[in-house]
């Protein structure tokens, strides 16, 4: 672990380092990431504005889900967009051949080898405007519930992380498929909305979407003191089987790998 550490600390600094040599693309990068936060909250205010329930859901408890929505795509931003946007181009132009030598673990490079620091700054949009909504709502935030919050954020992420490198592992077959990270951008959109409003589509989609959209509902539910202890099962539970899965779905990708000079 320690080892993993140090590797992941020196890859972030040479992302860092390449970031700000480049000033115009750093100061490009943090007002898109601001404006994308910025954007995703305003459209709730433009959503809730002549209704005061959505699903069940107030308008300041919305406000609250894209708050936490903004934090938990931010973090996913931050630690793993840009390594999963390289993922078809280093498969089809056989760069994996280059990661597969290295003696470190294949899934850890092609999952941290990039990062995105500027989507930090959606993070620190999502974390402002949470508070002020909880301060507006007049809920108190305990000790444990912000303890609990921050353990369902590190299974959320989890899930998230284990839901993509699944989908993106298929390249290995079918290495053109460059749509495939848009697809699942759309896919992660669909999570700042209320899971019930998923419930009369199809059962595939439903199911697909299902384990995305508790991530982010039942944090915000903890935080107003609404605890659902089958979701944080859930979320747990999702967590340990889709990285798992990911896991294994990986190696056994591999065996089906193509290496540039076979």
């Amino acid at each position: 672990m320690k080892k993993y550490l140090s590797i992941y600390k020196t890859l972030s600094g040479m992302n860092f380092s390449e970031l700000v040599s480049f000033r115009a693309n750093l100061i490009n990068s943090l007002i898109s990431n601001l404006v994308w936060g910025t954007f995703s909250i305003l459209l709730i205010v433009v959503l809730t504005s002549k209704t005061p329930e959505v699903f069940g859901w107030t308008r300041y408890e919305l406000f609250l889900l894209f708050g936490i929505y903004n934090i938990y795509m931010g973090l996913f931003y931050v630690f793993f967009s840009r390594s999963f946007e390289r993922f078809s181009q280093i498969i089809h132009l056989g760069e994996l051949d280059f990661v597969l030598v290295k003696p470190i673990d294949s899934q850890f490079l092609m999952s941290f080898r990039y990062v995105n620091h500027p989507a930090f700054l959606r993070v620190i949009v999502g974390t402002i405007f949470s508070a002020w909504v909880l301060s507006q709502m007049g809920v108190a935030v305990t000790a444990q519930s912000l303890l609990l919050m921050v353990l369902l954020l590190v299974c959320g992420i989890a899930v998230m992380y284990g839901i993509w490198y699944i989908f993106l592992t298929c390249l290995i077959w079918w290495t053109n498929l460059t749509n495939l990270v848009g697809l699942l951008y759309e896919m992660n959109g669909l999570t700042r909305y209320p899971g019930q409003m998923f419930q009369g589509i199809s059962g595939l989609l439903f199911y697909s979407i299902f384990p995305l959209t508790l991530v982010i509902t039942t944090p915000a539910q903890t935080l107003v003191n609404k605890v659902n202890y089958l979701n944080i099962a859930l979320v747990a539970f999702f967590a340990v089987l889709f990285i798992s899965i990911s896991r294994s779905f990986w190696k056994f990708a591999l065996k089906f790998y193509s290496s540039a000079s076979s």
